[in-house]
């Protein structure tokens, strides 16, 4: 398994529960709102080695790769997980999070 470099937001247990309430109490039917702390987010790699510290002495696997930009940029001419690590440290992802904050009035754990 190799890990990308890209940052992906992430978002608290506790800030989806009370996302889910707010959208009951303060949603519009049929709409979706995004729910994600914009300000918060990881890498794979600090993923992966979080889970890895706190998983493997319970008995489950792990494995930690990294390539360098030039071996992604190759790797991408001939394999599809290249080619997705290569746009994600390109492009990284966006996310836009304000209709929640705007509508069901989310403040975002830090």
């Amino acid at each position: 398994m190799f890990v990308c470099t890209a940052m992906f937001p992430l978002v608290d247990v506790r800030d989806a529960a009370d996302a889910h309430l707010n959208a009951i109490e303060k949603g519009r039917d049929g709409e979706r709102y995004l729910i994600v702390n914009s300000l918060n987010s990881t890498s794979l790699e600090a993923m992966s080695l979080y889970l890895t510290k706190h998983f493997l002495p319970e008995g489950y696997g792990g494995y930690i790769s990294t390539f360098s930009k030039p071996v992604v940029w190759l790797g991408a001419l001939f394999s599809t997980n290249f080619r997705m690590c290569k746009y994600l440290n390109t492009k990284g992802f966006r996310m836009d999070n304000s209709k929640s904050v705007e509508e069901l009035g989310m403040d975002y754990i830090g």
